[in-house]
């Protein structure tokens, strides 16, 4: 199977130093991926690169195969979408027009939306919860509503792949599990390739097979939650004692209390 998504000894620096730092790993479609490691691992500096917003100072990011600098911004958002972990929208849109906005990847120069970008918008609203607040400014939403509006703008491209970073960030235990959920039932039923950073490892543990471990700008571990979040790797990298268990098929992880 070829990969969708594939990053090739990357490199990438800020001017205050290194961010990534000789990253390989490739994607195949369908996958649901999780990015986790400590503040500073490099972990959002990849996901802005894997999705073209920031170019390697050296090393290559495929996109289908081919380097994603050979893209044009329309024809990646033809392919993913991206959800970044702080969305402001300081315009009066209504939550409807906010998704139909993703609809203009897929529109020609001055073309208007027709029914079939109607019928996406629709469903991507249904499918998140969100198609009773259509009409609704995104300025009224809760914290809940604003970041489901984000994902169905995000799903309204129609893409193959999506990154998230830091998805439920500020949000309370129910919508968690409201965005997981979703993000899941798409991967089933649409095959949509996920990739998240996510801070919380119990989180990644419970919704997603495939685990990548950064630290200091590079890639640690890769694998199931079950060999990535064992309990000597995690205390190294995390620099405190973690203490793991499993439950129910479930990996659990803790940070080890001090007496």
């Amino acid at each position: 199977m070829d990969a969708l998504i594939e990053a090739a000894d990357v490199y990438f620096s800020w001017p205050t130093g290194p961010a990534v730092n000789g990253v390989s790993f490739a994607v195949n479609p369908g996958e649901m991926v999780a990015v986790v490691g400590p503040n500073g691992a490099g972990k959002s500096t990849l996901l802005r690169l894997l999705s073209g917003y920031l170019k390697p100072a050296a090393g290559e990011v495929r996109l289908a195969g081919k380097d994603i600098r050979r893209y044009g911004r329309r024809e990646v958002a033809q392919l993913a979408a991206f959800v970044p972990q702080y969305s402001e929208v300081n315009l009066p849109y209504k939550v409807a027009e906010l998704a139909m906005l993703a609809r203009y990847a897929r529109l020609g120069p001055f073309r208007p939306p027709g029914a079939v970008d109607r019928a996406v918008v629709a469903e991507a609203l249904a499918f998140t919860g969100v198609a009773a607040l259509a009409d609704r400014p995104v300025s009224q939403l809760s914290g809940g509503e604003f970041q489901r509006a984000v994902l169905a703008r995000a799903l309204a491209q129609g893409p193959e792949l999506i990154f998230l970073d830091e998805p439920t960030a500020h949000l309370d235990i129910s919508h968690q599990i409201q965005i997981f959920s979703l993000l899941t039932r798409l991967n089933a039923r649409e095959g949509l390739t996920v990739v998240a950073v996510l801070h919380d490892l119990n989180t990644a543990a419970a919704y997603f097979p495939r685990v990548l471990l950064m630290a200091e700008g590079r890639l640690a571990a890769d694998g199931g939650p079950a060999d990535v979040f064992a309990e000597g790797l995690l205390s190294a990298i995390y620099g405190c004692a973690v203490k793991t268990y499993t439950a129910e098929g479930r990996r659990f992880i803790f940070p080890e209390m001090l007496s």
